[in-house]
């Protein structure tokens, strides 16, 4: 029996990482032949007091779970921040106690961003000197982190929120029930620059889209995904009239998005994401490089419509709409993604195989 452990992002406040999270980790759970123990990445969650105390009681926490597994591996998640410095330093931490014990280090389905600070680059760069391999959710991710790591073998794998194997089984509305999942404008600029919208123009676009959806007769609601977005997404809901749902948890994100809407509007890629796992028609407005490369990794044949957060959003969305397009993610494609996930478990058990362990 391989003892793993597996370090996800629990404790967040964000439903989309918890989607994650849970989803990754019911599955290492059940895999034949490993015994599965958890810690958050950030190493202090969860621990009672103050946070700089625990900052320093935590090495202690970690040092005794490394020590007492084979093998850790580091599942994103967006987890490659390197201008968040408690994300840089919780990363170097696990990976430092990791060399030290000599234990196999991996990190896997990892999302990384392009801004940067210098401490926080350093300290993912000596960190992804000591991992044995690692796998980045798509090809933006996969060039950030070679770049930071200064190496050229991370290898491409799906996100780890398609490790979900929950099915959606509320029945098709009248077929005009639409969710719009907020992303509020300052979070545009937090990890990357793919628009220079102004928060005026940006708020001006979704209250302008809100109330021509309603005209035309969609029954709108709000879902944030994000405490973060939550002000925002009050204001469309306010201004509108519109239910609005924040699910707190993976599974209830799901749940949301089954029973809430036909259609989903989402520049929250795991807000997309539960749309795609719930069988709806998503249209995919990207804010960040991580909604575009999304779809690049797992519909590389079809061209999916992608739209840009600047002006003229409004227009180009009611015109998918009007003429029926968006992306609906095919169980063959739900399959083969879940295919490609355990063949990162499957390459992990060979290298630890390698290494006399088993």
């Amino acid at each position: 029996m391989r003892r793993i452990l597996l370090i996800t992002h629990m404790y967040s406040h964000n439903s989309g990482d918890l989607l994650i999270s849970e989803s990754l980790s019911a599955d290492a759970e059940s895999r034949s032949g490993w015994q599965v123990e958890r810690l958050p990445f950030l190493y202090y969650n969860g621990m009672k007091g103050s946070k700089w105390l625990n900052g320093l009681l935590g090495l202690g926490r970690v040092y005794r779970a490394v020590r007492r597994n084979d093998a850790v591996v580091i599942a994103g998640g967006n987890l490659v921040i390197p201008r968040v410095l408690r994300f840089a330093v919780s990363f170097f931490v696990y990976c430092l106690v990791a060399f030290l014990l000599r234990r196999n280090l991996y990190t896997a389905f990892m999302g990384a961003s392009s801004r940067s600070s210098w401490i926080g680059g350093k300290l993912y760069g000596l960190g992804f000197k000591m991992t044995k391999a690692n796998w980045a959710r798509d090809g933006h991710s996969m060039e950030v982190i070679n770049r930071i790591a200064n190496r050229s073998d991370t290898r491409l794998s799906p996100d780890g929120a398609f490790f979900c194997t929950w099915e959606c089984q509320a029945g098709r509305g009248n077929g005009n029930r639409l969710a719009i999942v907020p992303f509020a404008h300052e979070e545009l600029f937090w990890n990357e620059r793919l628009t220079s919208i102004s928060l005026q123009t940006y708020e001006a676009q979704y209250q302008e889209l809100v109330g021509e959806l309603k005209e035309r007769g969609w029954d709108v609601r709000i879902i944030v995904t994000s405490e973060v977005d939550r002000t925002f997404g009050e204001k469309l809901a306010h201004a509108h009239d519109l239910q609005l749902f924040q699910p707190d948890d993976g599974v209830a994100l799901l749940e949301t998005v089954c029973d809430s809407c036909d259609v989903l509007v989402s520049t929250r890629m795991h807000g997309l994401i539960a749309g795609m796992l719930s069988g709806k028609v998503v249209i995919p407005v990207a804010g960040q490089h991580k909604v575009s490369a999304l779809f690049g990794m797992i519909s590389p044949e079809i061209e999916v419509p992608v739209q840009r957060v600047d002006e003229g959003l409004k227009d180009r969305i009611i015109t998918l709409l009007r003429d029926g397009k968006g992306f609906v993610l095919s169980p063959e494609t739900r399959a083969r993604l879940l295919d490609e996930l355990h063949a990162v478990w499957d390459s992990i058990d060979q290298d630890l195989a390698r290494a006399g362990i088993e």
